[in-house]
């Protein structure tokens, strides 16, 4: 029981993360249950991908609550949207309620997000069952992974030099909003990406990235609430204690991360494009094309899906903090994987979460070093600006790199591409020069790692 809970958690943290990054959540939660295998029936494993989302949901009520619930207490309203309200009937009763309880601004901003459901609505009515039944694998989940991650770059590229048309919410009009829609309902292909497709439909229309990306987490709402009642009503309500404990967990978990990363998204989008995600999901689809051929041969003993799953174990357990190389390639040995295939999957793995670690680092620390003690440990790395805000402080060049480089490159608990990540934003690194030094460490701590846990495995055989 308690093995199923925490891969129920991991299925919460990979939803938490993929759902709102354009880069997927079914499509990784697809790839994640071809690793994970939990031991729950068929049934209960495609209710649950779906119902956590609910978690998800509830992140984004919660972060944007104020922008989208329309009632209001106050007798007089901020604004009175009927200046002459009828006297009789029920528009008249309508109009005065409205000026007292309603922000109608709102009533229209949740009108516009049922006109963008309803495209995706009569999709999924329609091919839904077809699609959960020859669309739901790794290598279609990969080619649309690469598809789509190639369209984002291409559209963002176009954008470059474009002044966005819409840059709030209140500014989308309904054609855009059944257009969104649209795009929306190409969602239903696993690896797509329903923020994904709602956000590259909106930047084509002409909104802003803080715009289309808010937007989608607003389309999100009656999309996911609505998928997953009638998954549960498929399903029914007779669990057993596992399966509810684990549907509980992961849900829970879902929300605590999704409310990290939407307040990044947003931070980071307001500054950046889309086309890192767009790579992402381009190298991401090209490994799963090529670990999936490559598991369909005869490997080291074993065939097909068992390669397949031994392959992804160790390429997600390297993304692992703390875990990371150390971790990932004693395993892949122990599973019995080839040392080149081994060392490749566990690289590529460790340096995934580079840029997040990056950008997140960078953001909390300027955030802590206000704070009275955090800010002490803080405050050797960090100088005034001449603009009166906080900015890391450089510290010596050439010799910290190549120090950075031997810190990445020492297989010890607690260095990888995390840490070395980590000591490249308190040194303030540029990002592209971190990306080398982490990049060049973790190909050494690789080296070295596969170096021992190869002479440990032929020793003990």
């Amino acid at each position: 029981m308690v093995i199923e809970i925490l891969k129920a958690i991991f299925f919460g943290i990979v939803e938490g993360i993929t759902e709102w990054l354009p880069i997927s959540s079914t499509g990784h939660l697809i790839l994640v249950g071809n690793v994970l295998k939990p031991d729950l029936s068929a049934g209960f494993i495609e209710m649950f991908n779906v119902v956590i989302q609910l978690g998800a949901i509830l992140a984004v009520i919660v972060i944007f609550f104020n922008k989208l619930w329309p009632f209001h207490t106050k007798r007089k309203a901020d604004r009175q949207w009927f200046v002459n309200p009828t006297r009789t009937g029920f528009a008249g009763k309508f109009q005065r309620f409205a000026n007292n309880y309603l922000y109608m601004d709102k009533i229209v901003l949740w009108l516009k997000i049922a006109v963008s459901s309803v495209p995706a609505l009569i999709v999924g009515v329609f091919f839904e069952d077809w699609l959960e039944e020859h669309m739901h694998a790794p290598i279609p989940v990969a080619v649309m992974l690469i598809v789509f991650g190639i369209i984002f770059i291409i559209v963002e590229r176009n954008n470059k030099h474009k002044r966005p048309r819409v840059r709030k919410t209140s500014m989308i009009s309904w054609k855009d909003a059944l257009l969104i829609g649209c795009f929306q309902a190409l969602a239903l292909l696993p690896g797509t990406s329903r923020s994904g497709a709602t956000i590259i439909g909106a930047l084509i229309l002409g909104l802003s990235r803080v715009c289309a990306a808010e937007y989608s987490f607003f389309l999100a709402i009656p999309a996911m609430i609505g998928a997953s009642g009638i998954k549960l009503l498929k399903f029914g309500f007779s669990f057993t204690t596992v399966e509810a404990v684990c549907l509980i967990a992961g849900t829970a978990v879902a929300f605590i991360v999704s409310l990290f990363v939407i307040r990044f998204l947003m931070d980071f989008v307001a500054r950046h494009d889309f086309k890192v995600f767009g790579y992402y999901r381009i190298i991401l689809g090209i490994i799963v094309i090529i670990f999936g051929i490559y598991s369909m041969m005869n490997v080291s003993g074993a065939t097909g899906s068992g390669m397949f799953s031994k392959i992804l174990t160790t390429f997600f357990v390297s993304m692992v903090p703390i875990v990371e190389l150390r971790g990932a390639i004693p395993i892949g040995v122990g599973l019995g994987l080839s040392p080149a295939i081994v060392y490749i999957t566990a690289v590529i793995g460790n340096m995934v979460p580079v840029a997040f670690i990056y950008l997140f680092a960078r953001k909390v620390l300027v955030w802590g070093s206000d704070k009275p003690v955090i800010g002490k440990f803080f405050n050797f790395c960090l100088v005034k600006g001449e603009s009166g805000g906080r900015k890391l402080k450089a510290k010596a060049g050439r010799g910290l790199f190549v120090a950075l480089l031997i810190f990445v490159g020492i297989p010890l608990p607690g260095t990888g591409a995390w840490t070395g990540t980590l000591a490249a934003s308190i040194l303030d690194m540029e990002f592209k020069k971190s990306v080398v030094a982490v990049t060049l460490g973790v190909l050494m701590a690789g080296i070295i790692m596969a170096t021992i846990s190869f002479g440990v495995a032929s020793a003990i055989a």
